[in-house]
C-alpha cells in the first residue's frame, strides 16, 4: 500500500472515498490509524504485519465505521485488545499468526454484531476446546473458519513426480473437541481442512457438529 510509505497521503483523500484498506509492514501502525479516523466510509481494514505498541492499540477505537477487521502477524497484548470499543461494532474478525489465541478467545467480550470469525495459526496448542466453547457467548456468530497453516501442502517436484510434505491434517485435536463445537448452537458453518480421521470418526463428528457439514470434504460422507 502506498499509504505505508507516505501516511500523509491519507489527508489528501476525501473522507468518504475509501471503503476498504490494506496496510502492510508498517513500522508504526497507529500513526496511520489516527489519520484514518476522519474517514467516514471505511468499512474494512487489513493490517498485515508491522508494529503497534500496546499504548497505541486503542487507536482502533477511532474507526467508528469499521465493520471488518483482519490482523495478520501482529503482536499485541490480548488484555488490552479485549477492552477495545471497536469490537462492539465488528461483523467480521480475522486474526492470523497470533501467539495468544486461547487467552484472547477466553476473554473476548460479547460482540453483539459479530457474524464471522476466522482464525489462522500453526502448531498443536494455539486453540483448545475451552476457548472454542467460549464462543457460545457471541449471539450472532454464524461462521467460524479455522486454518492450521502447518497443514498447507508443500509440493516438491522430484524426478518429475510430486510428493506431499508437512504435518498431518489432524494436528489440532479437533475431533476431541466435538462436544465443545456442539455447544455453539448459533453457528451454522464451521470449516477447516479435511481431517485425517477414519470414516467412522468423521461420521460421528458430523453427527455431533452439524455445522461442519458445509465442508467440501464432508460431502464425501453418505450418512451422518
Amino acid at each position: 500500500s502506498i499509504v505505508d510509505d507516505c501516511p500523509s497521503l491519507i489527508d489528501k483523500l476525501a473522507a468518504e472515498d475509501i471503503y476498504s484498506l490494506r496496510l502492510e509492514s508498517l513500522e508504526k501502525v497507529a500513526v496511520v490509524i489516527k489519520r484514518l479516523s476522519k474517514w467516514t466510509n471505511l468499512n474494512t481494514l487489513t493490517i498485515d504485519g508491522g508494529q503497534i505498541a500496546d499504548a497505541e492499540l486503542e487507536t482502533l477505537d477511532q474507526l467508528k465505521t469499521l465493520k471488518h477487521l483482519w490482523l495478520k502477524k501482529l503482536s499485541f497484548d490480548w488484555k488490552l485488545f479485549v477492552r477495545l470499543k471497536v469490537l462492539k461494532q465488528l461483523q467480521t474478525l480475522e486474526i492470523e499468526d497470533y501467539k495468544q489465541f486461547n487467552e484472547l478467545l477466553l476473554n473476548l467480550p460479547t460482540m453483539p454484531k459479530l457474524e464471522r470469525l476466522c482464525l489462522e495459526g500453526s502448531g498443536k496448542n494455539w486453540l483448545t476446546e475451552k476457548s472454542i466453547a467460549s464462543l457460545a457467548r457471541q449471539p450472532k456468530l454464524k461462521t467460524i473458519k479455522l486454518k492450521n497453516k502447518d497443514f498447507v501442502e508443500k509440493i516438491e517436484v522430484l524426478n518429475g513426480t510430486r510428493s506431499k510434505l508437512g504435518s498431518s491434517p489432524d494436528e489440532l485435536p479437533i475431533y476431541g473437541w466435538r462436544k465443545g463445537f456442539a455447544k455453539l448452537k448459533q453457528v451454522g458453518s464451521i470449516t477447516f481442512e479435511e481431517p485425517n480421521w477414519s470414516k467412522e470418526q468423521t461420521a460421528e463428528f458430523l453427527r455431533t457438529v452439524p455445522a461442519a457439514r458445509v465442508n467440501k470434504w464432508a460431502a464425501k460422507q453418505n450418512a451422518y
